[in-house]
């Protein structure tokens, strides 16, 4: 046990014993799984390739029925998913869902997405289990795809056509959005900031890892069920790592749970 300041900010250089119970940390991490595979990523590159195919046709088909000008349709008006969650922030295992956001022109609305393209989905042998909540707190679409769980979430912009990457921190996103498109944005926005506002990406990786794994293993790792969920833990372990900057992850989890 070591005396903490919780709001001071803990610079000092790690010792041996630190270093060497990080090293054991790390091997505990990869002993148990909790890293993704190089053949779970190939999958997961697949499957969102797959969904962007799917999505760029949709939304032509959608656009060409609503009377939308070609120019405006070319590749199915900038449609595009992004990826957040523990997938974006790279502290996913080979069996973690995966968080998409489909971002949409202004031509594709909330309603067609939750009846003609889960429509889409449920034509296609690759989707199994699909569930279409568009009453949610952030309404979603939950499916398997591959193998793959994924939750699929919506918002279509202010913007007749999207170009290049959106930069969804860029408050000019929001505009024009209803309270169920901002909570949608918002996952990727969260992801965006804390990959942003942590000063060092490699440990707040590998001691949020170890926390979510502590979690699941007590069964108190749940939004759902009235516990914290991915994203909660993920912007308390950031806090530590902005107030114990040099920390190695096994320091930080102590600090976090003294904290």
């Amino acid at each position: 046990q070591t005396n903490y300041y919780p709001y001071a900010y803990h610079n000092s250089t790690p010792t041996a014993d630190e270093i060497k119970a990080t090293e054991e940390l790390l091997e505990y991490i990869d002993q148990n799984g909790l890293y993704h595979t190089e053949e779970a990523a190939t999958r997961r590159a697949r499957v969102v390739n797959r969904l962007s195919a799917m999505l760029r046709a949709w939304a032509v088909s959608i656009g060409t029925a609503k009377g939308v000008q070609d120019e405006q349709l070319l590749d199915g008006g900038g449609i595009q998913i992004q990826i957040y969650g523990s997938t974006k922030l790279e502290v996913h295992n080979y069996s973690s869902d995966m968080d998409l956001l489909c971002i949409a022109p202004d031509f594709l609305a909330k309603s067609d997405f939750f009846s003609s393209f889960c429509d889409t989905l449920s034509a296609c042998p690759d989707v199994d289990n699909l569930l279409s909540i568009p009453e949610a707190y952030t309404p979603v679409i939950k499916f398997v795809m591959m193998g793959l769980s994924i939750d699929l979430v919506f918002t279509s912009l202010q913007i007749s056509r999207l170009t290049g990457t959106i930069d969804v921190l860029d408050l000019r996103c929001l505009r024009g959005l209803d309270e169920p498109g901002v909570r949608s944005l918002n996952g990727l926005r969260v992801a965006e900031w804390i990959c942003k506002l942590v000063p060092n990406i490699k440990t707040f990786r590998v001691a949020l890892r170890a926390i979510k794994h502590w979690a699941k293993q007590r069964g108190i790792y749940s939004n759902v069920l009235g516990f914290l969920g991915g994203i909660n833990y993920a912007i308390l372990v950031a806090m530590i790592c902005q107030q114990y900057q040099n920390a190695t992850p096994f320091v930080l989890i102590q600090k976090f749970f003294a904290i």
